[in-house]
């Protein structure tokens, strides 16, 4: 196989995930309304006292991240590997959170639910673009939560590549917790999710990020 050949494989299948993620935004948005009255949960309240909810949506706390990337931080440092990793692993979920948190304001979609009562019946509610900078109550889109739970765990996947699918599992867990409780519409957390997933891959690209290999 010739280096062109080899270069060429990385290429596809970015090309391959992109197209992935615009699609399930589009199909997402289009399925917005009645995935939000199918999954919407009819006690969010009691929801937010179960224990697997505050679990998965611990996965969206950036303090989560801090203490995972700390952790293998230290184990690094200990073996004197750097503490490379471990900073990845605490400014993935950051950069992915901070980007989100400037989507909202910028395109200033409300979420589905406001105080806990259904806005629109569960359609769109916007405040107007950038209108997010004068109020910026209530918005949902994208979701911070799901941003930050992908941009931890697909950095962690990159890094310690057997823990991908589980890390990427618990992400999504977070964001299903995130549209059961009504704070957000499957759109918001595709797009954060995307955001996230983009996010812990560029930076592992432009930092050199590799996998761990023979041990921690």
């Amino acid at each position: 196989m010739t280096a062109a050949h080899r270069a060429s494989h990385p290429k596809r299948r970015t090309i391959w995930i992109v197209g992935a993620m615009v699609l399930l935004v589009v199909l997402s948005s289009v399925l917005d309304w009645r995935l939000f009255h199918l999954l919407v949960s009819d006690d969010p309240e009691r929801l937010a006292r179960r224990d697997w909810y505050q679990f998965l949506r611990a996965v969206g706390y950036l303090p989560t991240w801090a203490v995972v990337g700390l952790a293998i931080a230290l184990c690094d440092s200990s073996r004197r590997r750097g503490m490379g990793r471990g900073l990845l692993v605490i400014v993935s979920p950051v950069v992915a959170g901070a980007i989100a948190e400037l989507g909202k304001l910028i395109i200033s979609r409300e979420r589905p639910v406001s105080d806990g009562v259904i806005q629109n019946d569960g359609a769109y509610t916007w405040k107007g673009l950038l209108q997010g900078f004068v109020d910026g109550g209530n918005l949902g889109m994208p979701s911070s939560h799901a941003a930050v739970a992908f941009g931890g765990a697909a950095m962690v996947g990159v890094l310690f590549p057997p823990t991908r699918w589980l890390m990427l599992l618990l992400a999504a867990g977070c964001g299903l917790g995130r549209l059961l409780s009504g704070a957000h519409f499957a759109s918001d957390v595709v797009v954060g999710a995307s955001i996230g997933v983009i996010v812990a891959w560029g930076l592992g690209r432009i930092l050199g990020a590799r996998p761990a290999r023979g041990g921690v």
